[in-house]
């Protein structure tokens, strides 16, 4: 018996290890451009859903972790896109002087702060719509990225221009 079950394992250490799924393989969302970053990223989530489908039997678990890593990176280029949006009102503002400008930045952050709200609850409501067949966890974090990629393409589309 401990032989056969020596040579099971020593058959089994010759296929190799298998390695790990890791969602971050399949998402470089830093690599989007802002102009198109709404299809980039998509286009990669997707990518990383059809990579979990196909991994093993825990797709499920793979699938989660490609929304956790999406969401986690919208989050990053959104705060890149929004430091870089700031800076660019600060200087704007400081050249400006006595215009209708100034206080531009005072509104942004108001508006990025009401946006965070209508992010949240509108996930949260998604949840409520849709969850049941996808699991809580997973469809709120998807449609956190899903937003805050779009807020990125929304503040590009609406303010983009004017801070070139």
């Amino acid at each position: 018996m401990k032989k056969l079950v020596l040579s099971a394992i020593l058959s089994l250490s010759s296929f190799g290890v298998a390695q790990a799924f890791e969602a971050e393989d399949y998402l470089h969302l830093h690599s989007c451009s802002y102009e198109d970053l709404e299809q980039c990223a998509e286009a990669q989530l997707n990518e990383c859903m059809y990579a979990a489908e196909g991994y093993d039997l825990h797709f499920q678990a793979h699938r989660a972790s490609c929304a956790h890593a999406f969401s986690e990176q919208a989050d990053v280029v959104l705060n890149d896109f929004y430091q870089l949006v700031l800076l660019k009102t600060k200087i704007i503002e400081r050249e400006l002087g006595d215009t209708a400008y100034i206080g531009q930045e005072k509104l942004l952050r108001n508006s990025q702060r009401a946006w965070l709200e209508v992010r949240d609850t509108t996930c949260e409501l998604n949840v409520l719509y849709g969850a049941i067949y996808r699991g809580y966890d997973t469809a709120v974090v998807g449609c956190l990225g899903r937003m805050t990629v779009r807020r990125v393409a929304d503040l590009q589309n609406e303010i983009g221009s004017y801070l070139d």
